[in-house]
């Protein structure tokens, strides 16, 4: 029977990582709602079709912040785990010719 602890290691550091990239996702949206477009003439945004919320760059720069903690994390999970369960231990081609 197979172990499920060792099959499903990879669940939690995934789960990790992909928060991480809606960290990185909702970072890049939030920096481009820092700004009107640069192609506007004129300052209404009615005209330009500027989105109407405008966000300080200090949140898209802590969503990246947040991203690349959870990214760390991720991988130090990913490789905690794989030192607590060890794999199952083969011998190799070389060793067997000693």
């Amino acid at each position: 029977m197979r172990d499920v602890t060792r099959s499903r290691r990879w669940a939690v550091p995934a789960a990790i990582a992909a928060l991480a990239i809606a960290f990185l996702i909702a970072g890049v949206v939030t920096w481009q709602m820092t700004t009107p477009k640069p192609s506007c003439p004129t300052r209404t945004a009615a005209v330009c079709g500027t989105r109407p919320h405008h966000h300080h760059p200090l949140r898209a720069e802590l969503l990246w912040a947040g991203a690349g903690l959870l990214g760390i994390i991720a991988f130090e999970v990913g490789l905690w785990q794989r030192k607590q369960i060890p794999l199952s231990r083969t011998r190799s081609a070389a060793s067997r010719f000693h």
